[in-house]
This record gives C-alpha cells, sequence and structure tokens, in this order.
C-alpha cells in the first residue's frame, strides 16, 4: 500500500515469515518516475516488435502469394474480367475470362473451375427467364462460385428453391 507519511511517499510492505509485521519504506519522486519511464520504454518496444513482426507476416505471405500459384484451370464468366482476371492471375496457374453471352458450357471442360458473375437488373431478369449460361441443371457439374447475383439469377433460371428476393 502506498501512501504519504510526514510528507514523504511511502510504501508499505508486508513481511510473512516469523514474524508478521508491517514495514515502511520511504520512496522518492525520482524511484516512481524512473520506474513510469521504464514501463513506458518497455510498452513503447513491445508495440514497436509487435508491428514489426506485422509487417514481416504481410511481406511473407505476399511474397509468398507472388511466388507460388494454386495448379487450378479457373475460368471467370462475366462482365467484370477486366477487375477479377489481374487478381486471379496472380493465384491460379491458369485463368481465362469470357462474357456470359459469349460463354459455351461445353468450353468449361479444361477448367477445374469456373466463377460466374451475374448482376441483378432488368437485363440479367430478362436472360434468366428462359435459360442459364451454364446451361441444363442436369448438365452442370462443374465447380462453381457464384458471384454478384449470380445465385438468385441461377435459381431462377433453374427453377429451384431460392428464386425469390
Amino acid at each position: 500500500m502506498v501512501g504519504v507519511r510526514s510528507g514523504r511517499l511511502i510504501c508499505n510492505v508486508r513481511l510473512y515469515g516469523a514474524t508478521n509485521n508491517t514495514r515502511a519504506i520511504p520512496l522518492d519522486k525520482s524511484a516512481i518516475m524512473i520506474s513510469f519511464i521504464l514501463i513506458n520504454m518497455m510498452v513503447a518496444r513491445t508495440k514497436l516488435l509487435l508491428v514489426a513482426l506485422g509487417c514481416f507476416a504481410l511481406l511473407t505471405l505476399e511474397a509468398r502469394a507472388s511466388e507460388t500459384s494454386i495448379p487450378l484451370r479457373v475460368l471467370y464468366i462475366g462482365h467484370r474480367s477486366a477487375d477479377f482476371a489481374p487478381f486471379l492471375k496472380g493465384h491460379f496457374a491458369k485463368v481465362e475470362s469470357t462474357s456470359r453471352e459469349n460463354f459455351q458450357p461445353q468450353s468449361a471442360k479444361d477448367y477445374h473451375v469456373v466463377l460466374l458473375d451475374w448482376p441483378q437488373g432488368e437485363i440479367a431478369r430478362q436472360q434468366r427467364v428462359g435459360t442459364s449460361p451454364l446451361g441444363k441443371r442436369e448438365d452442370w457439374a462443374k465447380p462453381t462460385l457464384l458471384l454478384g447475383s449470380a445465385g438468385l439469377n441461377l435459381a431462377v433460371a433453374w427453377k429451384i428453391n431460392g428464386g425469390s428476393g
């Protein structure tokens, strides 16, 4: 317990052992200030160490991502290929893109994964009424990632649950 006695800062220390008594140890202000300075220096060094460690981890991840690509062939189908293709090419062995209008389902046979990007809107609403860009549901077996509103549009086109909203 820290307190003031006779105008001096003191710290009461309880001593345990053969005799249970309390002894007052005087503290001067410079000792307290030095303690605070040392604690602040340790906190600052810890923060710097954590920041340096975080930067190192980030740089390591960035270097690793650009060094090795995932050995998959990816086909992007949609209207934002300029946005998606550069990102995908940095991570996958082979990336190609095509528009929904120009896509033919049989052209996906050489790819491991298909990304279908299909937004909502009046044009998309008209397109999904009769058919889907992927063809008939029973003929499509390729792993497919649905972007934008592709899930809704595909559900409506294939007449499956989820085709509302």
